[in-house]
């Protein structure tokens, strides 16, 4: 009775979201927010300073970075030949997809870690007989 309890308030909570989300959206259409008034009082490309850098510098800072302006191929990752082992592939390789691969292998040894530590977990908290 309780497993049915249960599930009866999951579907309850997964519709009231559902509908008031539909809701939401469907009273956001066609309205456009009103206007920001922009003022420029005592401010001008003169009063900026040198030094002082603007969102669109520091994004392509980070493209450059990052090198977020260039592809790379699946084989430069994970092929025998790859970036850890080959200098050529190194240089050719992006500081993004080096990050991504770097990631990928620490979520897979993380994930591979919960999978042997929960079981052995539960079993030494639960035991067998419980």
């Amino acid at each position: 009775m309780r497993k049915f309890r249960n599930a009866a308030l999951a579907v309850a909570t997964a519709t009231t979201v559902a509908i008031s989300g539909v809701s939401v959206a469907s009273a956001a259409d066609g309205q456009t927010p009103p206007a920001k008034e922009q003022t420029n009082e005592g401010s001008s490309k003169k009063d900026q300073k040198p030094g002082v850098s603007g969102s669109s510098e520091l994004k392509d800072k980070i493209v450059q970075g990052l090198q977020l302006d260039q592809k790379a191929d699946g084989t430069q990752i994970f092929g025998t030949q790859n970036w850890k082992n080959n200098e050529d592939i190194k240089k050719a390789t992006p500081m993004w997809a080096k990050i991504a691969d770097s990631l990928f292998i620490t979520t897979a040894a993380i994930s591979v870690f919960g999978l042997v530590v929960a079981p052995i977990y539960n079993f030494l908290r639960y035991g067998i007989n419980r």
